[in-house]
């Protein structure tokens, strides 16, 4: 007799309970936003650095932590830019990825500035063979590249 109660009610639990879960990310509240970097335009003696990182879907769930001189600067999720003014010289950049369970870091980049803008762009993810879990990215990193740098005049930050 209990069989046949449970076998009754088994598909309407079931549907109550994948509908649940499908719809659990809909009342979900909108996420702050992560630290995009600075909103001023670079004064006298001062230059521009843009970080952005590509939209894609391996290595999504990532955050990355975009270092200048050693001090994190910028944090980016999938797709989002970030702006940086920084005194002109010579500095270091590069970018750590983490999730929580993993850390994945970019080459060391250094340049000198001097009252420009530069772009670099990251995101790309490299592996060596299948990523079946999480200790497969134990071989991977984040390639970041210099996409260009211009002079600033004050019309031409972005």
């Amino acid at each position: 007799m209990l069989r046949n109660v449970f076998m009754r009610l088994f598909p309407s639990m079931a549907i109550i309970v994948i509908l649940g879960i499908l719809l659990m990310g809909c009342n979900t509240p909108p996420q702050s936003p992560t630290n995009l970097g600075d909103i001023r335009h670079p004064g006298q003696g001062e230059s521009l650095i843009i970080v952005r990182r590509l939209n894609k879907f391996l290595g999504s769930a990532l955050t990355f932590n975009v270092s200048i001189d050693d001090q994190i600067r910028l944090s980016l999720r999938n797709g989002e830019k970030g702006k940086v003014v920084v005194p002109n010289g010579t500095h270091t950049i590069y970018v750590e990825a983490t999730n929580g369970l993993i850390i994945l870091k970019t080459q060391n980049i250094s340049f000198n500035i001097n009252s420009s803008q530069i772009t670099f762009i990251a995101g790309k993810l490299f592996h060596a063979g299948p990523v079946k879990n999480l200790q497969d990215y134990k071989n991977a990193s984040i390639e970041m590249t210099n996409g260009g740098e211009i002079p600033l005049n004050g019309s031409d930050v972005e």
